[in-house]
């Protein structure tokens, strides 16, 4: 990236997410208007729905009509007066009417004229067909009808009397225009109408005024029609304005409701929506601009500070914090500030360390030169000297090992023993361990690691561990001496193994497990070579091998 100023980098900064913001913004919107549409689409179906829903419950109940009249005996026995007589009163409270045709199509009856009114032929011969035909129940498109005067539509359904019967066809009408309520929707947008169509696409009702009733629609075009028979939706113009319609058929009838309108007053919120992201966005860019230059001017003035404050402390020497209006560089400088202190006493306490360091080391030295020194008195070959002073160091190292692993603090007893005799055994059940938590200083970690090595290395070679039956068993206590002071004890017993016997010559390993621990902790060692195994146990003060906090 090229060499610029803080200045110009916020600038850019701001730039790089407000600009990316506002197209993932615009995006968002955009996808939210497709979303929109579909959610409009779905919405139009489904209040086609909702009108199919309202008015197959009306063709129902015609077609309920149909089957409760047309068993009537009277209707059976031919005796039409009479059951004009009980279908007008029964029926007085509805607006369905029925009519009865013999074969012809001629009107027998019609409950909405006097039983004596001559009648003619029925106004739609082609319904009248077409239910001859099927043989059963059929709604008709809309047409014109005779008696009424009005535009109507029936339900028809044949009548299967004996030849001494004309009734052939009986009807149940009612008035297109008493729809009108059924197709009533709420929560549609401003300019957006339904209306049913029979199977011709005639208009049965519609809740534009303008449409005309008995003809299709003047925006159903073929192009149209196609559309909404392949897939529910069609978007298109209707009469030069784009829009969208659905269409659902009825269930089991030969009608469709259809829902239809523009896209525009639809999407209004969106368009409007917008709108105020585009001003909105361009008012919101200029103001992160205005507001970043000024912010870069105090970031520069504060960065340049802290600058002279840091070539300060490169020097050596100690800095006080600057003030700033931002608490980032505030803090920034107090860190400073309290670092330039921090690095006088860090470098005082790796002085410390160091001489800390050259002590130990000395002390470790002292150590391995004193084992090398007496091993090689008590080697009677160079291979024996040098398995005994691999030995004795490894020890020595693998007490270092716990050591490291706890920054020279908080060995536990137990884990010491453990660590020291896990190569010797041949299975866990040779080893029981048994005594309080206890932490161990770091100088008793390597002096008892020395005597563990010692006793382990004899008890392999002559004692328990030589045998698979051999074990070993430690134990530790504390108590109270004579003069009140803490003591403790540990103790080392052999099981198992062959008799032990003193050895015919005082070796190295004898030293450490007896002369050395007792200097070491200034203790007493016993030392008893049973029939059964050896038994050793150290006991001197507790404070020589916990810190005074340590013991538990």
């Amino acid at each position: 990236m090229p060499k610029a100023s803080i200045r110009v980098y916020l600038i850019f900064l701001v730039g790089a997410i407000v600009v990316p913001m506002l197209i993932f913004t615009a995006f968002l919107l955009a996808e939210l208007g497709a979303k929109e549409a579909a959610a409009l689409e779905r919405r139009t179906l489904r209040e086609a729905r909702s009108v199919v829903g309202k008015i197959e419950p009306i063709l129902a109940e015609m077609r309920t009509t149909l089957q409760a009249v047309s068993s009537a005996p009277e209707l059976r026995a031919g005796d039409f007066r009479t059951f004009h007589s009980r279908t007008r009163e029964a029926l007085s409270q509805s607006n369905i009417f029925v009519i009865v045709l013999d074969g012809e199509g001629n009107q027998l009856l019609n409950t909405r004229t006097p039983f004596d009114q001559p009648l003619g032929k029925t106004s739609n011969m082609t319904a009248f067909a077409e239910v001859l035909e099927n043989g059963d129940f059929t709604v008709s498109d809309v047409f014109l009808g005779k008696t009424s005067g009005k535009v109507v539509f029936n339900v028809m359904h044949p009548l299967r009397f004996g030849l001494d019967n004309p009734a052939r066809i009986i009807v149940t009408t009612k008035n297109a225009d008493e729809l009108g309520e059924a197709i009533q929707t709420e929560g549609l947008p401003d300019g957006w109408q339904t209306a049913v169509l029979d199977k011709a696409g005639n208009v049965v009702s519609a809740t534009d005024p303008e449409l005309k009733v008995g003809v299709p629609p003047p925006f159903y075009s073929r192009q149209i029609e196609g559309g909404l028979r392949l897939g529910g939706i069609y978007r298109g113009d209707f009469d030069g304005v784009p829009g969208i319609a659905a269409r659902v058929a009825f269930n089991n009838w030969q009608w469709s409701a259809i829902v239809w309108g523009p896209t525009s007053t639809a999407q209004a919120t969106i368009l409007s929506t917008w709108k105020k992201l585009i001003y909105g966005g361009l008012g919101l860019f200029a103001l992160s601009m205005l507001a970043t230059y000024f912010v870069a001017r105090s970031l520069s003035a504060s960065i340049r500070r802290l600058a002279r404050m840091a070539d300060r402390m490169g020097e050596g020497g100690i800095v006080s914090p600057i003030s700033s209006n931002i608490n980032e560089f505030n803090i920034v400088a107090k860190t400073l500030s309290t670092a330039s202190f921090d690095r006088d006493r860090a470098e005082e306490q790796l002085r410390i360390v160091m001489d800390e360091l050259a002590h130990r080391s000395k002390n470790l030295m002292a150590i391995i030169q004193a084992t090398i020194r007496q091993s090689a008195r008590g080697a009677t070959s160079v291979d024996e000297f040098k398995e005994v002073i691999v030995g004795r160091i490894g020890g020595l190292g693998r007490s270092i090992d716990l050591l490291t692993q706890t920054h020279w603090k908080n060995i536990s007893l137990e884990g010491l023993v453990k660590h020291h005799l896990q190569n010797f055994m041949n299975s866990d059940a040779q080893l029981t361990v048994t005594g309080k938590p206890i932490l161990l200083k770091s100088e008793a970690v390597q002096n008892l690691g020395l005597a563990l090595h010692e006793l382990a290395t004899n008890a392999v070679k002559y004692g328990s561990l030589s045998t698979p039956r051999g074990s070993v068993e430690i134990g530790w206590e504390t108590f109270s001496g004579s003069d009140d002071s803490e003591q403790f004890r540990l103790t080392w017993v052999e099981k198992g193994g062959p008799p032990s016997a003193p050895p015919e010559r005082s070796s190295f390993g004898t030293q450490i497990t007896t002369t050395h621990m007792e200097a070491a902790f200034i203790g007493n060692v016993d030392l008893e070579y049973a029939r059964d195994g050896l038994r050793w146990s150290l006991k001197a003060p507790l404070r020589n091998f916990v810190e005074d906090e340590a013991s538990n």
